[in-house]
Formats: structure tokens, C-alpha cells, sequence
């Protein structure tokens, strides 16, 4: 039986559906009330008070007070424990109510006011307890409802598990049997074979001895419980001439082998009833007459919006993860089909293996060549292209797509973020080149006729490297950038003519955060609490809605592309030799100070700090290079705080694998690039320290007059 993932609500609607031809039986009362009449605020004293009536009724039934307004109710009843421990009963009412047992106070919801629920807990032994609930009503809404929950019971109304009196009700039996009549049927229900599907108790072997049915090839030779009319020693099934006929022809075909896994899950979907609603290999579907049941939300998106999924290549379309989880689970990713997949559980569990034996071929496992392409790029300028992709100015997915909880531009189809979470990357990659070949009739645009991207604009129209960017920009799920496009409720900071500086919660930061963003698409984020550039990116500066609105809890993170983690720590340390590990992180503690900003004519900052006797300035300028994006020019200026010389350590770089380039540059970690002019060039040395690559340059002789190490840094 599927779970079908039905609200409270939704599932007395389905009873009273099906039992509104039922016969109604005679209600049994499991409650005693007493009925009181007045006006209160609050519960009244019920033992200072005579009932205008009495009576039993089934359950928590307002209706005996017999009017809407102005009346108080007492009822008593009966609790039985089988299971000594702690039991938590929850009451909820409009107005006012409490719940006890044995005259202790479980649950107080006392008071005029619109229906609320409150709970309490108490320890009860085995055995009977006495109940009480008191309730009254002032007027407007008059509501009432008691649940339990304990050891192994789920949270449900209390109704369920009450009793009027103490001795419970008993069923009346029509006679009692003698012993030698139980032993007998006894017997008997072994020996006719019910056993073979009932179980009462007992495992006693079968004792019947059943022949095998010949191949009979004539009615008229039908025995046993295959007869028109069996004999009194067999079981008669009421079987039809063609279950006869059918049971006949199983019994005498050969023997089966094992079914491929095709059949197999043919099988199963048919016992599932899963062809109701899905197509597979052409082989299912919903039944003509039933094809007006299925509707959608928005009507715009035609049968894509209203009937389910093919399942036709399922296994090579979705991660062995996913397909288990769905078959098993069921899930809710295209919440504009108001046709719902049922919870199966394990009755599902083999579909997964047979259709992956079945869909995955030589083809659908086949890599794609891209990665070669993309693996010679930074993987931020990857997502770059994979943003740039999905938004108004790319491919325009997010015209038809949700983006996580944001809306699509146009109809509200499958959300963009759940897709790596979902599909196998081969396939995705297959279905973007030809949509129409796994959904016939689909709306999804052909981006890429004959193999060839639409736009041009990116990776010069390459196909195959589009739809891997696209793919590794989707994989980062909720980590993923907005795309250009769904910026809606954003305040999007823009520098024109001078640069932006944003101080508060950045994503990577101490909550000492300064945001600076320049004009021409260059932009820093610089901690002020452990004194370095913590983060650089190009394009949009940053989104301050989330500070700006309501009470700004969160951390902002940048709103541009290429973002960058710079260092870890200050640029400037003093270190014991040249050999000696740079501080993990620079803190006040280690003697690092921290001075402020000060803005230039320009309103660029210079960011100030001190080590020791050392003072530092660090001021980033942006390069624009015609045809990419600009570069970063940071100046660190160093000067002694007192006459005596000093010498420091400028780091310029860190990471796994640091590289010399001509023209005085290095390559770090494929993902940024470092420029020096001829002179410092010389000055500065490779190391390895705590297993990674460090380029630095040893200052000494510093003195009040600051000296300074200048260099580009470009990604």
C-alpha cells in the first residue's frame, strides 16, 4: 500500500469520501459528561456548580452542550497503561481547557482566546488511570482537541484509547467451543493446507500431501480445487473457466529462468501500478479517460507541467543515489504537477538495479571531452562562464527555471539547484544538445543546433565546454551565485565614479569586515581583525539587502564573478630567520594592531596597522587592461616606528604549486597570477613551509622612511 503523502486534512477527506454509502453503526461511548451553562473568563469551580445535563458520548463531543456560546463542560473517563513510563498529552482549545489524571494537572490551557495547544508529560504506572478534561466556551470559535504520545505510540488523538468504565466493553461470543472441537480444527487447518498462507500461533510442519497437476489440456479433467465443483476435502476458490485455464498453463510450462531485468522491472511496475501515470519504452501512461485528473498549477506549461516524467531511460538519467531514494521515497520536485508520487518503500527496491542494468550503455557512460578544456582555466572563471550561462544574458535558463527560492522570470519549472543532485553528469550533458530526443514534445530551447552553441559569446560558442561550466556552476547547489537576471529584491551596490567601501558581515571574514568596490568591476574584501585581503573579485561589487532590511542577520557574500581567496594571513610578518613558519593567522595577540583607513583624493583606502615597532600601509589600485578584466595593484609600504632599523617578510603568495612565468611573473595554483617589476623580481625567493609553496621577500634595514614592495596580481 503507497504512502501517499496525504495531510491530516486530505486524509479525512479520502475516509468520508469512501465510506459515505457505509451504514452507519451505533456509536460507542467511551466518555461521561456534564454540562454546565454561565459566562467565565476562566475555567469555573465544577464541583460549586449543578449540571443542566448528563450523558456519555463518543469522544470530545461539544455538541452535548447543545448551543454555540456561554457553557462549560466536564469530562471523565478511563486511561489503561500497559506499558509503565512517561506519557505526553497534548490539548489544544477555543476557549479555555485543562487535562487531568488521577486529579493531577497535566496540561493548562485556562483563558479566553483563539485556539492554542499546550502539552505537558507525567509518569504513569500499568494500569487504569482516570481522566479528566474540563472545557469552557465565551464565544466566536469552540474548538477541542486531546492527543498522547509515549512509549511506541506516535502522536494521535487520545480518543483512541479511553474507555467509559473500568472493566472495558467485552465481545459477546456466540458459544464456547469444547477442547476437542479446537484441537480438531486444529488439525484440520493443517492438514487442508490453510497454513500454507495463514498463520495462527503455531508452526507445526505441514502434514497434507500434495500431488503436482498434470498437464491437462480439458476442463472436464479439472480435480481437486481445480473442479467445477471441488469436493468437500478441497478448498473451494470459486475459480472462473479461464483462472482455471491460466493456473493450468502456469503450473505446466516449462520452467522460467531467471527474467532479464527488463521483464523483471516490467514486473514490478505493473504490481506497483506505476504505468498508470508513467510512460516507459512506450509501454504505460494514463488511461484516456483518466488524463483530466492530472492537472498543473500552471497550465502554460502544457502536459510538461501536468503528467509525469517518462521513465523511458530513467536509470541512465539519474544518480544511483536519487533513483533509489525517489523509487522508495517519493519526492516533490515539481511542485506545479498536482499528481503526487507514492511513498513504495521496499516493494520498489529492485527497479533501481534493473533499470541502471538496463539504461546505462556504452553510450551513456561515455565522458565528454570538455574536462580537458576546462581543467586549463581557473575553476572560478568556470563557474564565471557557468553563471553567465544560466542567466538573461546567456543561455536563459532562469526564464523557465526556479533558482533555489527564487522565482523564474517566466513559468516556474524544475528548480535549477536540485539538478546535480539529481541527474548523472553524462546525461545531463547528452539532453542539453538534443532536449527532443529523451522528451519528445518538450519545451526546453535546442541551445545547441547540430552540436554548435547559440551564443558565441563564451568559449567562442564551444558546446561541449558551455554545458560543463554550466554543469560545475549548478553542482555548487545552494552556494551557487544568483544569475543575472533574478536580482529582484537585491540592493546592488554599484561604484561610479569613486569607489564603494561596505563594512559589515562578509562571507570568509572576522565580523570585521571591509568591503571596497571600485569602479571598473575590481573589487577587495579586507579583515580588519586579522589584517589582511581576505577576498578579491571582478564584476558586481556586493548586495546589501540583507543588512539593509529587517534586522541584517546573516553574511553577505560578493556579488561579482572570478572570487578569489587571497591569504590567509598578513602579508607582513617578522619572522626569527628566513626558514621560520608564517604565523597560520595574525591576531592581536601576536602584536598586530590595528590603525584604521585613510582615503586618497580618489577615495581609495590605505589600510593601516602595526607589528611590533613595524608600521604598514596596504593601498590596492585597479589596472584596467583592455579586453579582461582588470587587475590589482597593491603597494605595501613599511616603515620603522622608531630610529633603530627593523627587517620584516613580505609574502606575496601562497599555495600548493607556485610556478616562475617569464617577464618576472608566477603562476599560483593555476588560479591567479603574480607581477613584479625587474629589481624585486630579484628580490624575491621560493620556499616550501608547512607543505605549501610560499613566495616572499625579505626587507631589512627598514627605517622611518617607509619602504615598499609593489606588485600585480592578476586573475
Amino acid at each position: 500500500m503507497p504512502a501517499m503523502h496525504l495531510n491530516d486534512e486530505e486524509v479525512r477527506d479520502v475516509a468520508s469520501y469512501l465510506l459515505k454509502d457505509a451504514v452507519q453503526t451505533e456509536t460507542r461511548p467511551n466518555m461521561r459528561y456534564e454540562v454546565y451553562h454561565g459566562k467565565w473568563d476562566k475555567l469555573p469551580d465544577f464541583n460549586s456548580l449543578t449540571p443542566v445535563a448528563t450523558g456519555n458520548c463518543e469522544g470530545l463531543d461539544l455538541t452535548v452542550a447543545q448551543r454555540t456560546n456561554d457553557f462549560a463542560i466536564r469530562f471523565k473517563s478511563y486511561l489503561p497503561i500497559d506499558t509503565a513510563g512517561k506519557y505526553k498529552f497534548h490539548l489544544g482549545s477555543d476557549d479555555g481547557s485543562k487535562l487531568f489524571i488521577d486529579n493531577k494537572l497535566v496540561v493548562d490551557v485556562d483563558g479566553v482566546h483563539p485556539h492554542q495547544t499546550h502539552s505537558g508529560e507525567i509518569d504513569l504506572q500499568t494500569g487504569l488511570h482516570e481522566l479528566e478534561i474540563v472545557y469552557f466556551q465565551g464565544g466566536g470559535e469552540w474548538t477541542i482537541a486531546a492527543e498522547i504520545e509515549g512509549l511506541n505510540i506516535n502522536r494521535q488523538p487520545l480518543e483512541g484509547w479511553i474507555q467509559l468504565d473500568k472493566t472495558p466493553p467485552s465481545i459477546p461470543v456466540a458459544e464456547v467451543l469444547a477442547p476437542e472441537k479446537i484441537a480438531l480444527g486444529k488439525k484440520l487447518f493443517v492438514e487442508t493446507g490453510c497454513n500454507q498462507c495463514h498463520q495462527l500461533g503455531f508452526a507445526e510442519p505441514t502434514t497434507a500431501k500434495y500431488q503436482a497437476v498434470p498437464q491437462l489440456t480439458s476442463a472436464s479433467k479439472y480435480k481437486g480445487c481445480l473442479a467445477v465443483k471441488p469436493p468437500s476435502n478441497a478448498p473451494n476458490y470459486h475459480l472462473s473457466d479461464t483462472q482455471r485455464q491460466a493456473i493450468v498453463a502456469a503450473l505446466s510450462a516449462p520452467k522460467v529462468e531467471q527474467p532479464t531485468p527488463e521483464v523483471a522491472s516490467r514486473h514490478t511496475m505493473a504490481k506497483l501500478n506505476c504505468i498508470a501515470c508513467h510512460v516507459r519504452d512506450g509501454w504505460g501512461g494514463p488511461e484516456a479517460d483518466k488524463l483530466e485528473l492530472f492537472t498543473s498549477t500552471t497550465p502554460e506549461m502544457g502536459e510538461e507541467g501536468r503528467l509525469p516524467p517518462l521513465l523511458t531511460g530513467a536509470g541512465d538519467k539519474l544518480t544511483d543515489g536519487y533513483l533509489n531514494h525517489v523509487l522508495r521515497q517519493g519526492d516533490r520536485q515539481r511542485p506545479y504537477m498536482l499528481v503526487r508520487m507514492p511513498q513504495f518503500g521496499e516493494a520498489a527496491a529492485s527497479l533501481a538495479a534493473n533499470w541502471i542494468a538496463t539504461d546505462r550503455t556504452a553510450e551513456s557512460t561515455a565522458k565528454t571531452n570538455s574536462a580537458e578544456h576546462t581543467s586549463e582555466e581557473a575553476e572560478f572563471r568556470t563557474l564565471a562562464a557557468g553563471r553567465q550561462l544560466a542567466g538573461i544574458k546567456g543561455l536563459a535558463c532562469v526564464q523557465c527555471h526556479t533558482f533555489g527560492n527564487e522565482r523564474a522570470l517566466g513559468i516556474q519549472a524544475i528548480n535549477l539547484l536540485t539538478m546535480s543532485q539529481r541527474l548523472r553528469p553524462e546525461w545531463f550533458h547528452r539532453y542539453m544538445l538534443q532536449p527532443t530526443r529523451y522528451r519528445p514534445g518538450t519545451r526546453m530551447p535546442a541551445s545547441f543546433p547540430d552540436g554548435k552553441s547559440v551564443l558565441t559569446s563564451v568559449y567562442e560558442g564551444d558546446a561541449n565546454r558551455q554545458i560543463e561550466a554550466l554543469w560545475k556552476y549548478l553542482s555548487q547547489g545552494n552556494q551557487a551565485a544568483t544569475p543575472e537576471g533574478l536580482q529582484r529584491n537585491q540592493i546592488v551596490l554599484e561604484p561610479s565614479d569613486r569607489p564603494v567601501i561596505y563594512r559589515n558581515f562578509l562571507e570568509g571574514l572576522s565580523a570585521r569586515g571591509i568591503a571596497v568596490g571600485y569602479p571598473g568591476g575590481l573589487n577587495i574584501a579586507w579583515d580588519a581583525e586579522t589584517l589582511r585581503m581576505a577576498l578579491i573579485w571582478h564584476g558586481q561589487f556586493i548586495d546589501a539587502s540583507m543588512h539593509w532590511r529587517d534586522r541584517g542577520v546573516g553574511r553577505q557574500r560578493p556579488l561579482g564573478d572570478h572570487v578569489l581567496t587571497l591569504e590567509p594571513a598578513s602579508a607582513v610578518s617578522i619572522l626569527a630567520n628566513a626558514d621560520a613558519e608564517w604565523p597560520a593567522v595574525t591576531t592581536r595577540e601576536q602584536g598586530y594592531q590595528f590603525k584604521g583607513y585613510r582615503l586618497d583624493s580618489a577615495g581609495q583606502p590605505t589600510f593601516r596597522y602595526q607589528i611590533a615597532e613595524l608600521e604598514v600601509a596596504d593601498h590596492t589600485t585597479p589596472v584596467l587592461i583592455a579586453g579582461t578584466d582588470p587587475a590589482l595593484r597593491r603597494k605595501i609600504a613599511i616603515n620603522a616606528s622608531k630610529d633603530q632599523p627593523q627587517s620584516a617578510f613580505v609574502r606575496l603568495a601562497v599555495g600548493n604549486q607556485i610556478q616562475a612565468q617569464p617577464d618576472n611573473a608566477w603562476k599560483i595554483d593555476n588560479r591567479f597570477e603574480i607581477r613584479l617589476d625587474k629589481k624585486l623580481a630579484a628580490q624575491a625567493k621560493l620556499r616550501k613551509s608547512q607543505g605549501k609553496q610560499e613566495l616572499i621577500i625579505f626587507l631589512e634595514n627598514i627605517s622611518s622612511t617607509p619602504t615598499s614592495v609593489e606588485y600585480e596580481i592578476r586573475w
